[in-house]
């Protein structure tokens, strides 16, 4: 894939709400080719959300986040006007972070990892991440993020550090395990009302088999007539989904899992 520019990456409006609208798509401003990353470069696909997190502790941020009932959307790599980054890096006497392009130094765009829409009591807003290991936060990486900082107070937008400590991997972890199905009833050509009665006699099943999760699928795979496998995909995507309840604080490991109808937890 051809490299973006700077300013063709700003022309398109990647990484924006305006670009939304314009391309009926969002694309974060930082794709996983842009940048040397640490750790693992995580891309994830909706139908009009593109996601794109730079590491294990930013993809496991986002699980978190998109699991948050009260979360409407979560636009990562989110671009903040350049011209206000410089304005208010002068204000503060901070350095604006710079690139090398076409052999020329020039003010780089600012970035935050996740800008999150909520909708809490019938009343959207919006709040801004920035997600680090702690042992990346040096006071030089913090003076930049005073930028960041600044731009969402003015915008009237909460902004918050998120650091390793703040987030639960086992929980995160297996929310990502259940996410990768979200999509099972579109891989496999099956419609709404097939899946409300595929539902309805998986939560029998489950109750037959005394919550067993293998058990379950098992016979469910053979009521249905499917292949092995079908049956943990279909939980996983009811957990999802959330028609059903597992203890997602404990290794979510499906042979051995005890899972339960929605609110039975």
């Amino acid at each position: 894939m051809a490299y973006k520019t700077q300013f063709a990456k700003i022309k398109e409006k990647r990484g924006t709400l305006e670009g939304l609208l314009k391309n009926k798509i969002y694309k974060p401003y930082i794709k996983g080719n842009d940048i040397n990353s640490k750790g693992q470069i995580c891309r994830l696909f909706l139908p009009e959300i593109q996601v794109v997190c730079l590491s294990r502790i930013e993809r496991r941020a986002y699980m978190l986040l998109v699991w948050d009932n009260d979360v409407i959307a979560v636009y990562s790599q989110f671009a903040l006007p350049l011209e206000d980054t410089v304005d208010i890096a002068n204000r503060l006497n901070i350095r604006h972070p710079t690139i090398l392009e076409n052999g020329n130094t020039i003010p780089s765009v600012r970035t935050i990892d996740f800008m999150v829409l909520y909708k809490i009591d019938g009343k959207e807003f919006y709040k801004a991440f920035t997600v680090k290991m702690a042992s990346d936060l040096k006071k030089s990486v913090l003076k930049k993020f005073l930028i960041e900082q600044a731009i969402c107070h003015i915008d009237g937008i909460e902004y918050k550090i998120v650091t390793e400590s703040a987030i639960n991997n086992i929980k995160a972890d297996n929310i990502y395990v259940c996410y990768l199905a979200r999509w099972w009833a579109e891989n496999n050509n099956i419609d709404n009302e097939m899946i409300d009665d595929m539902t309805f006699i998986y939560h029998r099943l489950l109750t037959e088999c005394n919550n067993d999760c293998l058990k379950t699928c098992q016979q469910w795979e053979s009521y249905y007539h499917l292949s092995v496998g079908q049956g943990i995909g279909f939980a996983k995507y009811l957990i999802f989904n959330k028609k059903l309840s597992a203890d997602m604080n404990k290794p979510l490991i499906f042979e051995r899992a005890k899972i339960y109808k929605q609110g039975d937890i």
